[in-house]
């Protein structure tokens, strides 16, 4: 899936550079996905949520270490959360 900050207003703009994906909205709320190859890990830093690592699970989802929370639910949550308060569209990942 894509995210792009012309189909959704409240997205000022999303970038992927040296395994780094930001994504920044205009209330200048920021997320950050990191890749960690060596470790096989993605970090997430959420204005909602604060910082979390995430590993590759065996039924193939990135889980958070700590809680085993999905990646991609707790993203939608929270980018829709930030959505909804802006007016914008529901995002489905």
């Amino acid at each position: 899936e894509t995210l792009d900050e012309s189909e959704h207003p409240c997205l000022d703009e999303v970038n992927y550079s040296d395994g780094v994906l930001n994504v920044i909205f205009t209330d200048g709320k920021q997320f950050v996905l990191n890749k960690q190859t060596p470790n096989k890990q993605i970090w997430l830093s959420s204005p909602l949520s604060g910082p979390q690592r995430f590993e590759f699970a065996e039924n193939e989802q990135w889980l958070q270490v700590r809680s085993s929370e999905n990646l991609t639910e707790l993203l939608e949550s929270e980018f829709n959360t930030l959505i909804k308060a802006e007016g914008d569209e529901y995002l489905k990942l």
